[in-house]
């Protein structure tokens, strides 16, 4: 949707409304913005498969808490690499990426 979008620096609080995920819906939805400084919180998800799939990859100005991503995620049994790449070549952010609930294979594998 916005990949490769280089002078966008923030994302509209509303834009991102869904909790319950789809097949690869986020994926790769803002990859390459590399002004972008903020990311967008979900209070509690239900994962799929790939779903946010490096959805900020190579976003190199994004900063904050990793842990501020997700408060709550929930495998539908079915979320392999639903964060895979995620936050990969993030440099600026701070914290740890791994959430209990979500444990579909390679669900947080290579996260940066």
């Amino acid at each position: 949707m916005f990949s490769g979008c280089r002078n966008l620096t923030s994302i509209p609080i509303n834009l991102l409304p869904a909790t319950t995920l789809k097949s690869s819906c986020y994926q790769e939805m803002f990859m390459d913005c590399t002004s972008l400084s903020n990311f967008v919180h979900f209070p509690n998800i239900t994962v799929a498969y790939s779903c946010c799939r490096s959805m900020y990859e190579n976003c190199s100005s994004l900063k904050g808490n990793v842990q501020d991503f997700i408060s709550t995620a929930y495998d539908n049994n079915n979320a392999t690499y639903c964060f895979y790449n995620i936050f990969k070549n993030c440099s600026l952010l701070k914290g740890t990426f791994t959430y209990p609930g979500c444990g579909g294979n390679y669900a947080w594998y290579s996260a940066f």
